[in-house]
């Protein structure tokens, strides 16, 4: 409910933006990890969202700067260029989030028969 309050506010004080990535962020970001999530579809959807988070954060400005150029995104109206910056964003980074976990997968096999021939590096000049 808080959560979905400060979502709301975000969105409504659009004018006041330095306000509210201040004040209105770091709260929802610490109402939202304090939750603790233990049903197995919520569970899933953190879990999927928590995969594709990093991927939103890299491409998110990119792609805003990419599409706010063209002249079909300037005519929406700002929730709907939001919108579309989502939806492009989310689908982006999926795919990333994808490449990721089978490039993870591939390195892993291949690195996985020399991981118990390495010895610790010790740091300190000892």
């Amino acid at each position: 409910m808080v959560i979905g309050l400060s979502v709301f506010l975000l969105f409504i004080l659009g004018k006041r933006a330095l306000l509210n990535s201040i004040t209105l962020i770091p709260l929802i970001v610490a109402l939202a990890s304090a939750v603790k999530i233990e049903k197995g579809g919520w569970k899933a959807l953190c879990k999927a969202l928590g995969n594709i988070s990093y991927p939103i954060y890299i491409v998110h400005f990119p792609v805003y700067r990419l599409v706010w150029h063209s002249q079909f995104f300037q005519s929406m109206t700002p929730v709907s260029q939001t919108m579309a910056v989502c939806a492009i964003c989310l689908v982006i980074a999926h795919m990333l989030a994808t490449i990721d976990a089978w490039l993870r997968k591939i390195l892993m096999s291949r690195a996985s028969p020399l991981m118990g021939q390495l010895r610790p590096v010790r740091s300190g000049g000892n």
